[in-house]
């Protein structure tokens, strides 16, 4: 599971999914609670030319996403759960079965929050909600599914 630690800088973050051994700092505008740059750290003997967790953008979003909301306990937590998990997004060997795990203990740990899990979800991954006023939220047919 990802670990984080605030510093006097911004958030570290450790253990993200499928990046074994590299640290990410996220640098923090403590005036106004926004992520900025977003550097990795590889761990000791990689390649120069190794790929970089900040390759990819979508996974430096979700970051940045995070640190933003390391300021509030339970939101906090659920980013930083999704980061240790594997994206839902994508192509992947046994992709069907890492989904499932993935949605299903993002769902899990939002109940235990206290917290919607389908907009738990859906503010984690980027997905649209739909909300009127006095009507249940309409969720998109991905989560759904």
């Amino acid at each position: 599971m990802a670990s984080e630690a605030l510093t006097n800088q911004g958030l570290v973050l450790r253990d993200l999914y499928g990046w074994p051994g590299w640290v990410v700092e996220v640098d923090i505008s403590w005036r106004t609670w926004s992520a900025g740059e977003v550097r990795d750290i590889p761990p000791p003997r990689t390649r120069r030319n190794a790929r970089r967790p900040c390759d990819d953008p979508e996974l430096v979003q979700r970051i940045k996403k995070a640190a933003e909301a390391s300021r509030e306990a339970p939101r906090s937590s659920i980013w930083l759960v999704s980061l240790g998990l594997p994206s839902p997004h994508g192509k992947k060997q046994n992709g069907v079965r890492l989904r499932a795990e993935t949605i299903a203990t993002l769902y899990g740990y939002a109940l235990h929050l206290g917290l919607s899990p389908k907009r738990a979800i859906s503010e984690v991954y980027g997905l649209p909600v739909i909300e009127a006023p006095g009507e249940r939220a309409q969720y998109s047919r991905k989560l759904e599914r």
